[in-house]
């Protein structure tokens, strides 16, 4: 029941910003959302966004974490990593840890940027995506 409910809290915690009394961000969410605040691929806009929602509930981040958040959006943005293969690194890196919300919840961004990273192969958007170019 207890990872039941670490999931569900987990998943509120990065969908919904906490409205009532919000906390600033620590250091480490601080830099985060800085190095992902340009980011335009699905990848790095998720970890923006999830990133400060967490934040206003005080929820920390591991800071090896953080980095490769950072890193894994730089790279997906240069082209060098697809959105679907970043979403499952953090999927596995969060399996273990142990926390089930970022593991189900970057499985599932793996499935659907699978998707997207698809559609932009096929249709040859991904050679005039702008850090392409």
């Amino acid at each position: 029941m207890k990872i039941l409910n670490d999931f569900i809290a987990g998943v509120n915690q990065a969908l919904f910003p906490n409205q009532t009394t919000p906390q600033q961000l620590n250091q480490t969410r601080q830099l985060l959302s800085e190095q992902t605040q340009n980011c335009h691929q699905p990848f790095g806009r998720a970890v923006y966004n999830i990133n400060g929602s967490m934040g206003t509930h005080g929820a920390d981040i591991p800071s090896w974490k953080a980095r490769q958040y950072a890193q894994d959006s730089t790279d997906v943005e240069n082209g060098l990593r697809s959105n679907t293969s970043a979403f499952a690194r953090s999927s596995v890196g969060w399996a273990q840890i142990g926390d089930p919300a970022g593991t189900i919840m970057n499985f599932g961004g793996a499935l659907l940027a699978g998707a997207i990273d698809g559609t932009n192969y096929t249709t040859g958007n991904i050679l005039r995506m702008e850090k392409l170019v």
